[in-house]
């Protein structure tokens, strides 16, 4: 279909052409955009432009001014990024430069002429400072699936939709450096918290851990030192490393930086972070990462507990598994004083023994039990349904023989307390006579091995 413009399209171009100032007035306004002023209206009413861009104003008939600064309808600021304000000048037919604006911060300038009822005629305008936003960044590199790029959609997706304050630093105009892990560091850290993709959104504390990756102002890799302090968005602080592979955030490497938009940066780590106030992933993970249980990982293995210990009952309820658990971990000397102390040659004659099963799922309670709620004759069900009993005295807390030296490591799924002793086991008297047999066999009939050959 061919186009034809109406009559009234002709007539406003053929006006417009007319007050449009001449090369002379550009001349003495040069900028990046034109607003033209004339009785009574802005040409355009309404602009959208880059930040850092320049604007001239220039009025080619009637007396006017730019008021960028209250609405002269309602009294009240515009509320503007920046205020600005151009004095009243006399139009002429060449164009009167009244003045050029540079809006280098992002966001919406409304502004009208103030002189006499122009802005009750309709005199009134709005200028955009559509900024390229970390949020415009990552949707970009989204949609175009650039080479080269690390992923890092699963967390982008994650701050857009599940952490208000952190789609706000994406999009605002305020200056952040965002952190964010990419699909390995994600993969690994659903592992480890044994959760699917979707149930990685019911974390109760998933907003923090997600704002703990912001940090307050723009920070490329050149301004990146060892030592630094830097404030997230969530309040607490993280601190720059430095590793053989290079610079690190909370201990996570940096591995791609310095993609920049109008309202900061972001770079890619191989790691999620958490704040200090986050648990750790399990019950497990806690045995696990700690070089003084080395034995107790190991023997929560050979028996078989270490899928239940890693179990998310509230987290993944879609799942029926067990949990929430306390855990009472011996530490190594632990463990190997409690085989001295009962005669087996070494721990692994103790591991050994018919018992040690047991023995170890007395330090597993199926329910959570932080220090303040183990209480004097305080009787506690463990894991393979034997009673033991905890008591607090001037020395501390105490499961039984055993003393909690270090109480209250958190996890999603439970609580771990070290223990300074394997908490006391009765083994069984064995039963017989120890010593030395004599076997004597008869053959019938007194005829010696013939008669039962």
């Amino acid at each position: 279909m061919t186009y034809r413009p109406s009559f009234f399209s002709i007539i406003l171009c053929a006006f417009v052409t007319l007050v449009m100032p001449s090369p002379g007035a550009n001349a003495q306004c040069e900028a990046d955009h034109t607003i033209v002023m004339a009785d009574y209206y802005f040409a355009p009413a309404e602009l959208t432009i880059l930040p850092g861009e320049t604007v001239a104003f220039v009025n080619v008939q009637g007396t006017h001014d730019v008021n960028g600064i209250n609405n002269t309808l309602t009294g009240e600021p515009w509320n503007n990024p920046v205020d600005f304000y151009l004095e009243q000048t006399e139009g002429t037919e060449e164009g009167t430069c009244m003045g050029v604006v540079t809006f280098d911060i992002p966001g919406t300038y409304n502004f009208d002429s103030s002189i006499g009822f122009q802005a009750q005629l309709g005199m009134v305008g709005s200028i955009t400072v559509d900024a390229f936003t970390i949020l415009d960044l990552l949707n970009e590199m989204w949609a175009s699936s650039f080479e080269d790029m690390p992923d890092v959609f699963e967390s982008f997706y994650a701050m857009q939709y599940s952490c208000p304050n952190c789609l706000a630093a994406m999009e605002g105009i305020e200056d952040y450096t965002l952190f964010l892990p990419d699909a390995n560091a994600i993969d690994a850290l659903q592992d480890m918290m044994n959760l699917g993709q979707f149930d990685m959104l019911n974390i109760p504390d998933f907003v923090d851990i997600l704002e703990y990756h912001i940090i307050e102002g723009t920070y490329l890799a050149e301004d990146l030192e060892p030592g630094m302090v830097l404030s997230t968005l969530n309040g607490e602080n993280t601190v720059v490393g430095e590793n053989a592979n290079g610079l690190t955030i909370d201990g996570a490497n940096i591995i791609a930086t310095d993609f920049v938009a109008d309202n900061g940066v972001f770079h890619v780590i191989n790691y999620g972070m958490a704040p200090s106030t986050s648990p750790e992933a399990t019950v497990y993970q806690i045995v696990v990462d700690s070089p003084n249980h080395t034995l107790f990982e190991q023997e929560i293995n050979a028996n078989l507990l270490n899928d239940d210990l890693i179990g998310q009952p509230v987290i993944n309820d879609n799942e029926d598994v067990p949990g929430h658990f306390t855990v009472f971990a011996p530490t190594d000397d632990a463990i190997f004083a409690f085989a001295e102390e009962n005669g087996f040659d070494d721990v692994d004659d103790l591991f050994d023994s018919p018992y040690w099963n047991e023995i170890l799922r007395r330090h597993i309670v199926e329910y959570p039990l932080t220090s303040d709620e183990l209480g004097n004759n305080g009787l506690i069900i463990t894991y393979g349904g034997d009673g033991i009993f905890t008591f607090v005295n001037g020395d501390g807390i105490f499961v039984e023989n055993a003393q909690i030296t270090v109480p209250d490591l958190l996890a999603y799924n439970g609580v771990v307390h070290v223990v300074n002793e394997v908490i006391d086991f009765e083994f069984p008297n064995p039963v017989g006579t120890c010593g030395t047999w004599t076997l004597n066999m008869n053959a019938p009939g007194g005829e010696g091995w013939s008669g039962v050959m």
